[in-house]
Parts: structure tokens; C-alpha cells; sequence
């Protein structure tokens, strides 16, 4: 994949951007598509109005350009991240936090989870990776999931030292269709493969709460039985509604009708405003959608 498509695909992501303001990523929902010849993910973005104050911009880090951990990029990235306020420094380093994607077609997605917690510091600046500052580690620096594993040996995954921020895990996915979920407990790090293979290892989909551990179990019981996909809000419900509507589509002829395809699946798990019932957090909605390709 080249830079080129890669932005291209981003491009689909800002079609659909609505008009809004955020500050961190609540209820979110990702997942990869099932085609056999088409390599595309989904992602939609859910905010309360009240975690709305700034906006969202989109990113672009050049080859050679100022990294993650003082390092240079050595692949050219697009990203999202959370605009700053009036009062924020002029020197606001304008990253790429809440997803990514590279040059070779490796994304990264950041995605609310309760109660994690991440690694103590080292107290070494080359080495103590701020969860904010993942994805753009992430996207900066590797071409495949296997790559991404080998490089977290070198580094230690810290909540943000200037917010706090720790509830979040992240999901990174290369063209070949791996995934790699990075969670964190008791302060080490959890990681859990997804090759999106019905279920063995995963479906292709992340959400939030619970853990990815507990979503898969309940997911296998669900997908397995004959009852129709769940049609609430939650985060499991949109796990397993995602899981069983992506497997349940033929294989698209064409690109146009994979990127078609992905964005009816964006579709059943889009929450409208309003108080929803069956909601992860009261008054939540999804202001954001994007689709990848990998």
C-alpha cells in the first residue's frame, strides 16, 4: 500500500465527519471486514455532548518528521487527534491519538476500557510510551502487527503523565488481516491476537467494557446459537451484533462495494442522539465514522 492510497482512505473518514467537538474517546466500535480480497476496517467514534468542549483534527507526520519519544518518524502517518483550547501551549504537539494509519497500511485505533492500568514509569523519556502518544508510536515506526509485538519489548506503556488519562486499550491492524489488542491490569500489559477468524482467536471487532478475554466468551456463546443479533447499545451487544452482521455478507465484487459493504456495517452499530435506551454511558452518540484501507 502507498501513502497515497492510504490518505485516500482517510479521505472516506472526513466524508463523514459531523460537525462536533470531543475530548476523549468514549463508546467506540471497530472491526475488519471479511473480504478475501479486500483488506478495509470500520470505526465509528460515540461522545456524550458533555465531552465535547474542542474539536477533532486530522494529522499528517512525513517520513524524517519529530516522533514518539523524541525519535523521527520512519513512516509517514495521517491521524486523528483532539484539538486544544485558547489556553493550550503554542507548542501543542498536534499527534496522532485517537487512530492512525501508515504508509503500509498498519492502523491503529484507541478505544475506551474501564478500570485499566498501565505500567509504572522507568523514568527513562526513551522508553515511557504515553498511552496518547501509542498510535503515533505505533503508526510511526511499524509496518506489521509482528513488528508492533517485538517493538513493545522496548518500551513501557505509561498512563498520560499530563492528564492521567489510563481507561483506554488499543487495537492495531496490519494489510495481511492481523490484529493486535494491547490492554493493561495490575500494571502489565495484556496482549491478545485477532486474525478475525470466526472466533478461534477473534471475530475482527473491538468495542469497550468488559475486558476482550470476557467479550470473546460471551461472543462464542452468542454467535453459536440461533437467536438474532442483539440490538442494543451496549458494548457487548455491539461487539456480537458486529461479529454476526460482517459474516453474514457475501464477498464484494469490486472495491466500491467493500467500502459500501463496511459502511452498512458502520450502520448497525451507529447510535442516534438522545437518551437510547441500553447505552453504555446516558446520552451518548456516535459523531464520527471512518473506514480503512489496509
Amino acid at each position: 500500500m502507498t501513502f497515497g492510497h492510504s490518505f485516500k482512505a482517510f479521505r472516506m473518514f472526513r466524508l463523514t465527519l459531523k460537525a462536533v467537538c470531543v475530548s476523549t474517546s468514549i463508546a467506540c466500535s471497530s472491526w475488519l471486514m471479511e473480504s478475501h480480497h479486500f483488506s478495509l476496517s470500520g470505526r465509528t467514534l460515540d461522545l456524550c455532548k458533555v465531552d465535547m468542549p474542542f474539536g477533532i483534527g486530522l494529522s499528517v507526520a512525513p517520513r524524517g518528521s519529530d516522533g514518539a519519544l523524541g525519535a523521527k518518524v520512519q513512516l509517514g502517518h495521517v491521524g486523528l487527534f483532539f484539538m486544544p483550547n485558547r489556553s493550550a501551549p503554542q507548542e501543542y504537539d498536534y499527534h496522532a491519538r485517537i487512530a492512525a494509519l501508515n504508509q503500509d497500511g498498519l492502523s491503529c485505533d484507541e478505544q475506551h476500557l474501564n478500570g485499566s492500568q498501565f505500567m509504572t514509569p522507568s523514568g527513562d523519556p526513551t522508553r515511557d510510551l504515553s498511552i496518547h502518544r501509542f498510535c503515533e508510536w505505533a503508526a510511526g515506526n511499524f509496518a506489521s502487527v509482528a513488528e508492533v509485538k517485538t517493538g513493545l519489548s522496548t518500551v513501557r506503556i505509561i498512563a498520560d503523565p499530563v492528564s492521567g488519562g489510563k481507561d483506554h486499550h488499543y487495537v492495531v491492524r496490519d494489510g495481511t488481516g492481523a490484529a493486535l489488542l494491547v490492554e493493561a491490569t495490575d500494571g502489565r500489559l495484556r496482549l491478545f491476537d485477532d486474525f478475525n477468524d470466526g472466533g478461534q482467536s477473534g471475530f475482527g471487532v473491538v468495542t469497550n467494557s468488559p475486558r476482550f478475554d470476557v467479550q470473546m466468551t460471551a461472543a462464542r456463546r452468542c454467535v453459536n446459537t440461533t437467536m438474532p443479533a442483539p440490538g442494543g447499545w451496549h458494548s457487548q451487544d455491539r461487539f456480537q451484533r458486529l461479529a454476526m452482521v460482517k459474516s453474514a455478507l457475501p464477498q464484494p465484487k469490486d472495491l466500491q462495494s467493500a467500502v459500501a459493504q463496511t459502511f452498512a456495517v458502520m450502520s448497525t452499530v451507529s447510535a442516534p442522539e438522545g437518551r437510547q435506551r441500553g447505552q453504555d454511558w446516558i446520552g451518548e452518540f456516535t459523531v464520527a465514522g471512518f473506514v480503512c484501507d489496509h
